[in-house]
């Protein structure tokens, strides 16, 4: 039986941090990654540059000012 990469990777090996409170809601914040593993969608990052096609130009939480509902 032949298994795949991602079934072959430790659970352990995914991004795992606190989210950002000042991010929370806002429409660029996502989950960096699904890859079908529970609890995923915990590793949350902006992804500004990714829908927009220009960096944010400012920090995260309380310093940005690009946060969008």
């Amino acid at each position: 039986m032949t298994t795949t990469l991602l079934e072959r990777v430790r659970a352990d090996n995914f991004l795992d941090w606190p989210p950002e409170p000042g991010c929370l809601g806002c429409r660029h914040y996502r989950p960096i990654h699904s890859h079908g593993q529970p609890d995923s969608d915990r590793s949350l990052v902006c992804h500004y540059l990714l829908d927009t096609g220009r960096i944010r130009g400012c920090g995260l939480g309380r310093d940005c000012t690009r946060w969008e509902i």
